[in-house]
C-alpha cells in the first residue's frame, strides 16, 4: 500500500499548510510560538513552542504556526534557525485533547490533518538555514521527531539523566 503522503503533490500539500495560516499570523501574531532574535545576535533566529502549560505538546494551531514560522526565514537575514520549547519539556509530541478532538474527522479531515504533520517536517527540514534543536527537556513522540528534522541537535546534561 502506498502511504498517504505520497499520493498527494507537492502543490496539494503546500495548499493544505496554507489554508491552516490565519490572517494573523500572516501579521506575525503567534498564539503558541515566539519568534525572536537569539541574544541581540540578528543572525540567529529563535523558534520557541510557548505552551509550557501542556509540555508543548504540538495541535493544529502550533503546528500552522511553526510551518508559517520556518517558511518565513529570510536567508539574507538569517544564518541559523534555533528549535526550542518554553519550560521544563521541548515537545511532548501531539496534544491529547487534540488527538481526541480527531476521532470526530472524516477520512478526508484526517488525511489533511496527516499531511499538516508532514508540512511541519517537512518545513524544518527545508528550511534555508541550519536548524538546530535546542532540547531543554523531554522529547516525546512527534517531538522526536521535530528533533529528528532539524539539522543538529543539542541536550543538557539533564536531559538524558
Amino acid at each position: 500500500m502506498i502511504p498517504l503522503v505520497t499520493r498527494l503533490t507537492r502543490k496539494q500539500k503546500l495548499r493544505t499548510t496554507k489554508l491552516l495560516v490565519n490572517k494573523s499570523q500572516r501579521r506575525n501574531n503567534y498564539s503558541s510560538v515566539l519568534v525572536s532574535n537569539r541574544g541581540g545576535n540578528q543572525y540567529a533566529t529563535q523558534i520557541t513552542i510557548n505552551k509550557p502549560d501542556i509540555h508543548n505538546a504540538f495541535n493544529e494551531v502550533i503546528m500552522s504556526e511553526l510551518v508559517y514560522a520556518f517558511q518565513n526565514i529570510n536567508p539574507q537575514n538569517t544564518r541559523v534557525v534555533i528549535l526550542t520549547g518554553n519550560g521544563p519539556s521541548f515537545s511532548a509530541g501531539a496534544d491529547l485533547n487534540w488527538m481526541k478532538r480527531r476521532i470526530k474527522l472524516s477520512q478526508a479531515e484526517s488525511e489533511a490533518e496527516a499531511v499538516n504533520l508532514w508540512n511541519l517536517f517537512y518545513s524544518i527540514k527545508m528550511c534555508p538555514v541550519p536548524t538546530i534543536a535546542r532540547i531543554n527537556g523531554s522529547a516525546l513522540g512527534g517531538g522526536c521527531g521535530l528533533v529528528a528534522a532539524c539539522d543538529m541537535a543539542f541536550a543538557g546534561q539533564l536531559v538524558f539523566s
